[in-house]
């Protein structure tokens, strides 16, 4: 299934969306949030004041950040440099939030909401076994593991995020 809405406070400034999607035969739930282009958020980082230092290639890694904010002189210098040297158009990864064991998306609500104001597109994953996703057990020949949790997240990735896309992983 698969719904739309916006979430706001006194305005609308992301736009929702509710996934259901399958990985190794279970149903699993995912959130993506996403700025309202007619709220006219920054979508890039040159035009905002960014709030996270990246590094590496491909799927990047968060580096440093105690919270949503702390980070943001540095970051924001860090992000002009790279927007100068790619261009003003270069767009912000999209991000996705994994939750620890015994959560579920819900964990995610705040800082969510503040990354998508900040202009990125924000994935939270409910894993397999936890919150609105499916809760298969043994007798369905499902052990629980890093491993698996792992491969759950590195699909979803590639079913959903375009390959092009910059990605930054967030996890408690």
């Amino acid at each position: 299934f698969s719904s739309s809405g916006n979430i706001s406070n006194n305005k609308a400034t992301t736009v929702s969306e509710e996934k259901l999607w399958e990985f190794q035969g279970h149903q699993c739930y995912a959130e993506i949030a996403r700025p309202d282009p007619a709220a006219g958020l920054p979508t890039n980082p040159a035009e905002a004041a960014g709030r996270f230092l990246f590094g590496g290639e491909g799927i990047e890694v968060l580096k440093g950040v105690g919270s949503v904010s702390s980070s943001a002189s540095a970051s924001s210098s860090l992000e002009r440099k790279q927007a100068k040297r790619k261009g003003s158009k270069t767009k912000k990864p999209e991000v996705v939030l994994i939750h620890g064991f015994g959560c579920s998306t819900l964990y995610w609500r705040e800082t969510q909401k503040a990354l998508t104001q900040a202009g990125y597109t924000v994935h939270a994953l409910d894993l397999l076994g936890q919150g609105k996703s499916t809760k298969p057990g043994r007798a369905d020949n499902v052990e629980y593991s890093i491993n698996l949790w792992a491969k759950m997240v590195e699909e979803y990735t590639q079913k959903f995020i375009p390959r092009q896309n910059r990605v930054v992983l967030i996890g408690n």
